[in-house]
Formats: structure tokens, sequence, C-alpha cells
């Protein structure tokens, strides 16, 4: 019973202090079942492969070298809630999957299972809906 009340009091520890709030790619990568629902900031998304289906956040590593880090992990940002200058950007400019492709931006929208709907045991897709984008230069 101590076991179930830690963690619990950690999930909430956690939820707390992210909500609202910006998190980094892998914070959120690790912590986004606690955020379910709420509204975060996604401070280094690497954009691409950006379509009218589903614009992606990847988190890249912080190894390596610029335009060759290897991505940990990625975000589905649903594309019908964003702002359509968003969208319009995403898919002029951050449509290949080429490093010379990647746009990145930090990204607010509430957190959403996407598989959540489907049931599936033990599995996840976090996502985002009402997005809205800060684009960074590059």
């Amino acid at each position: 019973m101590i076991r179930t009340t830690g963690t619990a009091i950690l999930a909430m520890f956690v939820s707390a202090a992210h909500a609202g709030s910006e998190i980094s790619g892998i914070d959120f990568l690790v912590d986004w079942k606690t955020l379910v629902g709420k509204q975060v900031t996604i401070t280094d998304c690497a954009i691409f492969g950006a379509t009218s289906y589903a614009v992606l956040c990847f988190v890249m590593s912080p190894q390596g070298r610029p335009g060759l880090s290897a991505p940990l992990g990625q975000i589905t940002i649903e594309p019908s809630s964003m702002k359509s200058d968003d969208l319009r950007l995403a898919l002029k400019n951050c449509s290949g999957y080429s490093p010379k492709y990647y746009c990145y931006a930090n990204v607010s929208g509430t957190v959403y299972d996407m598989f959540g709907d489907f049931s599936i045991k033990n599995q996840g897709a976090p996502a985002l809906k009402n997005v809205s984008f800060h684009w960074l230069a590059e």
C-alpha cells in the first residue's frame, strides 16, 4: 500500500511540476502520461515530416553534431487544431525528412493519448491538440 501511495504522490508531484509550464522534450517523453489533459509547452521540438494529417515534433538527442542527432521519440501534433498560419508554415518549410528541412519550435498544447480511444493495453502515443507554435530561428 505504501508503494502505491508513494507512486501516486510522485505522479502528482511530476504532474504539478510540469502542468501549464515549459518542459523539455526528454522530460515530456518520460512523463507525458501524467500530463494527459494538461496544457504544456515543449521547448525543443524539431518539426519535420509535416503533412496535412500529422505534424511531428521529434525530440532529438542532445548528443552528436548538429543535423546528425538521432530522434529519441516523437509527439504527434493534431493539424486540425493548429492555427492556419502555423500549419501553412509547417507544410511549406518542414515537410521533408532530411536535416535541411527541420524546423525548430516551442510548441504549446493540451496533452492527450492518441491511442486512448483504441484501448490498446500498455501502449500509448503522446500527442498535442489545441496547439500554438513559437517558431525559433535556426
